[in-house]
């Protein structure tokens, strides 16, 4: 263990000189360029927004880890060094230039979405943007959202017209991974008139397409699968297989009445492939022109979805309504998570005064749009909250949930009566500043689900969570936080069960900020089952522009009946950063 230990040490030790080796080199490339910028300085021209054409700004840092467990299996790399740098690059007031690159020694995850490794660059300007390398773009919530893309784009706006363009790629290969084997290609762009935070309407076109040519893919059987809507080919209906997918759609909003009025909507429509080396469709069954833009197979789906809401706003009152509907065959490769086959309608109220604010939604969703399946699952739900400020330093915060869930089914064995119950409350009471004790926080919250189907006779349960914690004022450097959590369950005919956490933290900060120490004991304890958490923090300011920070979390796990199960692990961090 020694020996090892010892290499994992050299081994971060070398890469972290080799990374504070680049962050010398780029600072001295920024202060260079920062001082032949303020030589081309025209003084007194008269041209204010021009005295710095060029300027820069952002910050360089660096980040080292070192991590061991005994008593169980690795959970992460021994070693990690990362590399972060953040210039921004402005030209004359008219354009600036972002750059984000984060290199480190964790490269790339075996799962082909997830790249470690990243660089990209973002001009902006008055009345657009553009991404190069590694950027995330977002259309809407149906189309494109909340997926990480290599490749660029560019977003316009000049006036009422509205453009932008996007390709790249959104997960590049790997083999032995059941999510990541193919490289996949993306490419759309909308078009439309009208700013975004105003009235605008826009034309969407997204199209996304696996490569499946580097490998080798299973082809299916002569024979179409009797179910040709199966994950995978017929020979093996569990293989990853290659996918494309067609979103065209439109979405835009309108704002009325001195804007007290507001109605949003989108509708698309999709075409898409779950096996690439399905057979296609007969020419006949498929109109003329469709195989111009889209090649239909037997593991091909088309669908819409459409969403609606208005918002109005009758101050000290606002009203919303929404509808959202998404076909069961409705997909968009762009969209990180979607569930299909759904059907929600929304009401919702918010009402405000000086001293408080009371809100309440209430929601129906169903499934089984195109009725395939046997039973419908209908869940409502519904949500209030009132937050009340009974004295200046007194702020009481009360919310409530109910979510029932349930189908029609007369079998025992698919029935489906479900019920969810959570009500709580948060009180927060601030004391004096310079006193011992500043503020106490407390919390409380119920919860109680139960199932009425009589084969699940055990389904149900009791919780109840206590949280409490205060500001504890030594002196105007030294601070301690202590906490505790309480949580009792009670689920069917089992006894009750608990879990408490005690934790108490003492701060120190020096009188100019520049140092800050904190050192943070948690122990948590559940029936035989202790674990005690220590975390030590130091932040020290080197100068304006220069922190670093420290941080050693040490986890101790024990489980007196299963002590196989009992292991100690060590986490040490150090992030160095250079604004400038």
């Amino acid at each position: 263990m020694e020996h090892r230990a010892e290499r994992m040490s050299c081994a971060c030790g070398r890469w972290l000189r080799v990374i504070r080796s680049v962050q010398r080199v780029c600072l001295l490339a920024l202060v260079l360029g920062s001082r032949t910028s303020g030589q081309t300085t025209i003084a007194g021209s008269g041209l204010e927004e021009f005295r710095d054409p060029i300027r820069f700004s952002g910050e360089i840092g660096v980040y080292g880890e070192l991590y061991g467990i005994s008593g169980r299996d690795n959970r992460r790399p021994p070693a990690t060094g990362r590399l972060f740098f953040r210039p921004v690059v402005s030209l004359a007031n008219a354009v600036s230039f972002t750059f984000d690159v984060l290199l480190s020694t964790e490269g790339s995850s075996a799962i082909a979405s997830q790249q470690i490794n990243q660089l990209g660059v973002k001009p902006v300007w008055s009345w657009g943007y553009a991404n190069a390398g590694d950027f995330s773009e977002s259309y809407t919530p149906l189309t494109l959202n909340g997926l990480l893309i290599r490749g660029g784009s560019v977003t316009i706006n000049p006036g009422v017209f509205r453009f932008a363009a996007l390709g790249g790629y959104t997960r590049r290969s790997a083999y032995g991974s059941s999510s990541g084997r193919f490289d996949r290609y993306i490419y759309g762009g909308r078009i439309g008139i009208g700013r975004e935070a105003e009235s605008h309407l826009d034309l969407l076109f997204l199209r996304t397409r696996d490569i499946p040519s580097k490998f080798e893919t299973v082809i299916p059987d002569s024979i179409p699968p009797p179910d040709s809507t199966q994950v995978g080919t017929s020979t093996n209906s569990y293989q990853e297989t290659p996918q494309e997918n067609l979103v065209i759609g439109a979405s835009g909003a309108v704002h009325l009445f001195d804007r007290r009025l507001l109605l949003q909507g989108e509708v698309s429509g999709s075409v898409f492939t779950r096996d690439m080396t399905s057979p296609e469709i007969a020419q006949e069954n498929v109109p003329s022109g469709t195989r111009n833009l889209y090649t239909p197979r037997i593991s091909s789906y088309v669908d819409l979805a459409y969403t609606g809401s208005m918002n109005v706003d009758l101050s000290p009152v606002a009203l919303r309504a929404g509808y959202r509907s998404i076909g069961p065959g409705y997909t968009s490769l762009g969209v990180a998570s979607l569930v299909a086959d759904q059907r929600e309608f929304l009401l919702g109220a918010n009402i405000h005064s000086s001293g408080w604010v009371a809100g309440m939604t209430w929601s129906r969703q169903n499934d089984n749009l195109l009725g395939q399946k046997l039973y419908t699952t209908v869940r409502h739900r519904y949500n209030g909250s009132l937050t009340i400020r009974p004295a200046t330093f007194w702020n009481a915060t009360f919310l409530g949930n109910v979510l029932t869930m349930g189908n029609s089914a007369a079998s025992d064995s698919a029935l489906i009566q479900f019920l969810t119950l959570t009500v709580g409350t948060s009180q927060w009471i601030m004391f004096d500043r310079t006193g011992l004790l500043q503020n106490v926080s407390l919390n409380y919250n119920y919860q109680k689900s139960a199932n009425e189907n009589p084969l699940r006779s055990g389904g149900w349960s009791h919780a109840h969570t206590v949280t409490g914690s205060a500001m504890l004022g030594i002196s105007d450097q030294i601070s301690i936080v202590p906490s505790v959590s309480l949580v009792a369950s009670h689920i069917a005919l089992h006894p009750w069960t608990s879990i408490s956490t005690f934790s108490l933290t003492p701060r120190y900060r020096s009188g100019n900020g520049v140092f800050v120490a904190s050192l943070t004991l948690g122990l948590s304890r559940s029936q035989s089952v202790n674990s005690l958490v220590s975390t030590v923090t130091v932040s020290y300011r080197l100068s304006r522009s220069n922190s670093m920070r420290l941080t050693y979390r040490k986890t101790g796990f024990r489980n007196t009946l299963q002590p196989t199960t009992d292991y100690d692990e060590n986490v040490a961090s150090l992030v160095l950063t250079q604004s400038f």
